[in-house]
């Protein structure tokens, strides 16, 4: 009896600490929670308006990372992205911010953008001229 009432004091002592130190995988964020987040991340490192960038990612894209605008006049120079950025303008800043990023990265894009926000370059996206300027 006394092992019996010895084992179940044991598994009381003990299942808790397995269940609890058990490694709990966070759940991944839906793709437009981390896209707000990073607004608001570089918006704040940026010294930003995170309504502003995020009005003119709506209005660009909706909010679509694989957006593509092929309305260039058969030039090559089609924007691409949650922000719509053409490759040269993108490689141009990223170079300026002295890294190396990724030009299909939406967390790229809205690192960029928001660089370029901060240098007064906004006016360079029609939504933003057309909603703030």
């Amino acid at each position: 009896m006394k092992a019996i009432f010895a084992l179940i004091v044991l598994s009381l002592l003990v299942a808790p600490h397995t269940i609890t130190s058990q490694a709990v995988e966070a759940p991944v964020k839906p793709e437009i929670d981390q896209i707000h987040a990073y607004i608001a991340k570089y918006s704040l490192e940026y010294g930003i308006s995170p309504y502003q960038l995020t009005k003119t990612i709506a209005c660009e894209s909706g909010f679509k990372k694989n957006a593509v605008n092929y309305n260039d006049g058969g030039k090559g120079k089609h924007s691409v992205g949650i922000l719509q950025f053409q490759k040269s303008t993108f490689d141009n800043y990223s170079k300026k911010m002295g890294e190396e990023l990724d030009y299909y990265s939406y967390h790229d894009q809205i690192k960029v953008a928001s660089y370029m926000f901060s240098k007064g370059q906004q006016r360079q996206w029609t939504c933003w001229r057309t909603h703030f300027a």
